[in-house]
């Protein structure tokens, strides 16, 4: 059994009638079309030793709805998709924005910027391979699936290493 997640924040503002309503609305309209849906849940784990915050940034605007923060060994649930069809990757760079910086114990910052920005001597460009913005970059598993569901997990893991890229990227 699947645990029922908000995925849109905004629409809990809303009276919980309405989003019941919508909800079923939308499994009926997905029944009655045929084909197949799918669940793909987007996680940030931190291996690091260290308390992470990552916040997301459009045309230099903080995201403040993205904003997460893990503890040591913490794994968080940062973004989940659920629709028609086939899931297209890992959600949560999708829709984080153009640019986002990690910060180290509230202290050691670096900046993953995205396909149509320019890497500075302090960033991870898109290509980098811990860029948190390119799909690449994330662990894949597909939990089950069948004709008519398709339960996929995507995660970024933190790691010692990036904490260490971060302090060089600081000197």
């Amino acid at each position: 059994m699947h645990k029922l997640i908000n995925y849109y924040p905004n629409i809990s503002k809303m009276n919980n009638g309405l989003n019941v309503l919508f909800f079923a609305i939308y499994l009926l309209t997905t029944a009655s079309c045929g084909g197949g849906t799918y669940q793909a849940n987007t996680y940030f784990e931190n291996r690091t030793g260290h308390r992470i915050k990552v916040e997301p940034y459009w045309n230099k605007v903080l995201i403040t709805d993205g904003v997460k923060t893990l503890v040591i060994n913490e794994n968080q649930l940062v973004n989940g998709e659920f629709g028609r069809g086939t899931a297209m990757g890992a959600t949560y760079g999708d829709i984080a924005g153009d640019s986002i910086v990690v910060t180290f114990d509230d202290t050691i910052k670096v900046s993953h910027v995205g396909k149509n920005k320019a890497a500075s001597p302090k960033s991870y460009g898109y290509e980098h391979p811990r860029n948190i913005l390119n799909r690449k970059n994330y662990t894949y598993m597909l939990l089950g699936s069948n004709k008519k569901f398709t339960d996929n997990e995507y995660r970024y893991i933190f790691t010692a290493e990036d904490y260490q890229d971060a302090l060089r990227l600081n000197k």
